[in-house]
Parts: C-alpha cells; structure tokens; sequence
C-alpha cells in the first residue's frame, strides 16, 4: 500500500495515473459512480487500483486496511492531508 499525499497541484493524480496499469483501476471518492464501487466493495479486478480523495471516507483507514489485509491487490490513496510533507509526500506500507 502506497499512500501519496502533497497539496493541490503538484502532480499526486497524475503520478498515480502514471501507475496504474489499466484506467479501471482508478477510483475517485468525489465521483458520484465510483464511490458507488467503494462503498460496494465490488472492485474492479484489476492491480493496482488507486483511491484518489479516500481521505474524505469517513472509514478510509480500516477500508483500506481490510483491503491490504486480504493481500490480493496492490493499493495507492491519494491526497492524504495529515500525511502532507512539502511539496509531495510517499508513504509506503507493508
């Protein structure tokens, strides 16, 4: 699990787009559809998959934590405010 989190503007979404491996893997909390997905736990199958504004989930750390704990997917969460370093902070979990 991989968290990136800096202030607007400096590049956290596209980098994380960068990433990814196929655009299906990217889910936005501030997209009516995808926070839909989320909420539904019915993920698309692909890794990694990239949570972009999680942090406004009220129940963003143990989501993702019951995620990372079943161990079959790669994760990135984007735009983490109390992560922020200056100007872009990665944070990586095991």
């Amino acid at each position: 699990m991989v968290f990136v989190g800096g202030p607007r503007q400096v590049g956290k979404t596209t980098l994380g787009k960068f990433l990814l491996t196929s655009s299906s893997g990217y889910l936005n909390w501030d997209v009516p559809e995808h926070r839909e997905i989320i909420l539904s736990r019915e993920l698309p199958n692909t890794s990694p998959l990239l949570f972009d504004e999680i942090h406004k989930y009220r129940s963003w750390r143990n989501y993702l934590k019951g995620l990372q704990d079943l161990g079959q997917m790669e994760l990135l969460a984007l735009r983490l405010p109390r992560l922020v370093g200056s100007p872009l902070s990665i944070n990586a979990l095991r």
